[in-house]
Formats: C-alpha cells, sequence, structure tokens
C-alpha cells in the first residue's frame, strides 16, 4: 500500500507541468506581442477585441471546467499568433 501510494504521488509530481494551463500565461504574452509589433494601430484594435474576446471564453471554461470551451479558447488563440507574426 505504501508502494501504491509513492508512486501516485510520483505521478501527481511529474504531470502537474503537463496539467498547466498554457492559455494563462499565453494570452498575457500574446498581448504583450501584440503591443510590440508594427502593424497599423486599427488592426491591432481588431486583434486585441479577438484576443479579450478569447481570454474571456477562456476564463469562463475554466470557472465552469469546460473542456470544450477551453479548446475553442485556445484555437482563437493560435489563430491570433498566427496573424501577429505575418
Amino acid at each position: 500500500m505504501k508502494a501504491l501510494l509513492t508512486v501516485a504521488a510520483v505521478v501527481l509530481a511529474l504531470a502537474g507541468p503537463a496539467l498547466a494551463c498554457d492559455g494563462t500565461t499565453e494570452y498575457p504574452q500574446t498581448a504583450e506581442q501584440l503591443k510590440q509589433t508594427p502593424l497599423t494601430a486599427e488592426r491591432k484594435a481588431e486583434l486585441a477585441q479577438a484576443l479579450n474576446q478569447g481570454w474571456t471564453l477562456h476564463s469562463d471554461a475554466h470557472k465552469a471546467g469546460d473542456g470544450a470551451k477551453m479548446g475553442e479558447s485556445m484555437q482563437m488563440l493560435r489563430a491570433l499568433q498566427a496573424q501577429i507574426d505575418n
């Protein structure tokens, strides 16, 4: 029994970083990246609005524990990152 608890503790310790949500760090990083990009002010405003919508969806998904919403918010983030990088 002691060995089983030890193994479970090790698995949880190793899985912890994998269970962390990328969006909680990537949304703010992307917002900062958007500020630094040489896009027009109008385009930045459009992307910032979309980023805020994605962040709101992301936050709501955390509150509700909704994996589908979480995935949708991350897809939105990836699409925005691609637009900022271009």
